[in-house]
């Protein structure tokens, strides 16, 4: 997320040495650590928030307050700036995320529960971070085209789980689209995924 702020802020730190920044902060000897720190402010849009950084002498956010004081930037405006973010990644958090489920009508036979496990992540396709923020006629056109792309990489096979019959775009939790396997809308479902191969979560645990 950019803003003036924040543009303000990146173009005030290359007026100095990351070490001096860093000691008027606070940093009586300067680490890598605290450096990357600095760089990750000024390189990451969302300013180095919800990155989950500590090093015992600052929050994501007490950081960011730090540095806006040794660089004399508009406290209120930061401020400002920093609650729309965190907003915005609030919203991200809890946004769902549409994916594509690809359906092979498989039904075990012999194949061991931790092969299948194991390559779970074959039926899915996901998408973009921002993705979800898109119409639905929007997502709909890149689902589609990225079927026809991934029918063409597999050649209609997804390996262990046999030849592709259609897909699945969930664009909400539990609603999706049917979709054939040159994209074409066929119907609709109401519910979650078909199946899906679980393990123990000590046997997940060893895979991960």
């Amino acid at each position: 997320m950019s803003s003036g702020i924040g543009i303000e802020l990146c173009r005030r730190v290359a007026r100095y040495q990351a070490d001096d920044l860093l000691k008027v902060m606070g940093y009586g000897a300067p680490t890598q650590k605290s450096r990357r720190r600095l760089k990750n402010v000024v390189e990451n849009p969302d300013l180095g928030l919800g990155s989950g950084n500590f090093d015992f002498k600052y929050s994501d956010q007490a950081f960011l307050k730090a540095l806006g004081v040794v660089l004399g930037l508009d406290q209120r405006a930061l401020t400002e700036h920093m609650a729309a973010i965190i907003a915005e990644q609030d919203e991200e958090k809890k946004a769902f995320r549409p994916y594509v489920w690809v359906d092979t009508d498989f039904q075990r036979t012999s194949q061991p529960v931790f092969a299948l496990a194991a390559c779970e992540s074959q039926r899915y396709l996901r998408f973009g971070r921002d993705f979800w923020r898109l119409p639905l006629h929007d997502q709909l056109l890149r689902a589609r085209r990225r079927i026809r792309s991934h029918i063409r990489d597999t050649a209609g096979e997804l390996g262990i789980w046999g030849a592709i019959q259609r897909y699945w775009f969930f664009h909400k939790e539990e609603q999706a689209l049917l979709l054939s396997r040159d994209g074409r809308v066929i119907g609709e479902r109401h519910g979650p995924v078909p199946s899906r191969s679980k393990l123990s979560p000590s046997v997940e645990e060893i895979i991960s």
